[in-house]
């Protein structure tokens, strides 16, 4: 912990980064061992990176939405009750909204890769959102009656060396 603070002194890090470096002291010092520093420095130091098309889809799913979230987007993840209601219901274009069914946090294995296709209700401004989402992921845009809007994430071809 302590040479996370003395190499944010020394500004090691770029400034584009310092709220999460504030973030990461924090939870160290208020979680101690058990804050898996890390894990979340791997992820932040990853998620600089230019280009993360070689990471897996579950991490680049999470930076899309990090990056819908800091663009003021917000998501949802809904029962599968909410979910079947939410098919039936329109919204307006005044407000950028992503719903996930609950089962959608079992469509990602532990290695990251999607098993099934991830289906996301969007309601806003689709072009952003399918313009972030085609920077890391290839999305499938289907829009229903009246204006409802659905993108669908598909699972990525296993190559020979991964489906053994």
């Amino acid at each position: 912990m302590s040479w996370l603070v003395t190499a944010k002194k020394r500004k090691n890090f770029p400034r584009t980064v310092s709220s999460e470096m504030d973030w990461l002291t924090g939870e160290g010092r208020l979680k101690g061992h058990h804050a898996g520093l890390r894990i979340k420095l791997e992820y932040i130091y990853a998620s600089c990176q230019k280009d993360i098309r070689g990471q897996a889809v579950y991490f680049r799913f999470t930076r899309v939405m990090e990056i819908l979230n800091n663009a003021d987007w917000k998501g949802y993840l809904l029962t599968p009750a909410k979910w079947k209601i939410l098919k039936r219901e329109t919204f307006g274009d005044y407000e950028n909204l992503i719903f996930m069914d609950e089962r959608s946090k079992n469509s990602f294995d532990l290695n990251g890769r999607l098993i099934c296709v991830l289906k996301l209700r969007i309601c806003g401004d689709i072009k952003i959102a399918a313009k972030i989402f085609d920077n890391y992921l290839p999305v499938r845009t289907k829009c229903q009656d009246e204006g409802r809007y659905y993108f669908y994430l598909q699972p990525e071809p296993v190559s020979g060396k991964e489906a053994q």
